[in-house]
């Protein structure tokens, strides 16, 4: 004689095996693959080269300071080509232009760092320049 537990047993493990089955049906678990979308290309990139805008004589009385240490990152390209910082007087007062990265021209070949030369009457800046 089979007991209710026994029955209560069966009937769970054949309703347990109902749903699993009704998971199996027609339903597509897949869903479509994305439709394909246009993107626009990125524009071709504008090298910029650092112009040098005719400037008046700057002769200062004081010697610069000493150059700052500066961290050189990685060149993005062997294109570029480091500017070195340098210092430059305004109203009295000295500032730090710090050093960057810029693409080389392609006529030019040599960078000309920014510096003061000392003429006997004073200290003239020299702005950097390609050669």
């Amino acid at each position: 004689m089979m007991t209710r537990l026994t029955i209560l047993g069966g009937m769970l493990t054949a309703g347990g095996a109902l749903l699993l089955m009704a998971g199996c049906g027609d339903r597509d678990d897949n869903p479509p693959p994305p439709q394909p979308t246009y993107v626009e290309p990125a524009p071709q990139p504008t090298v910029v080269y650092e112009q040098q805008e005719p400037q008046a004589e700057v002769i200062v009385t004081e010697a610069p300071p000493p150059p700052r240490y500066e961290y050189i990152p990685p060149q993005p390209s062997p294109y570029h080509v480091w500017i070195g910082g340098h210092w430059y007087h305004r109203d009295g007062v000295w500032y730090w232009a710090n050093g960057h990265w810029v693409h080389r021209p392609p006529d030019h070949t040599r960078w000309i760092p920014a510096h003061w030369v000392n003429n006997g009457y004073g200290w003239r800046y020299v702005p950097g320049h390609w050669r």
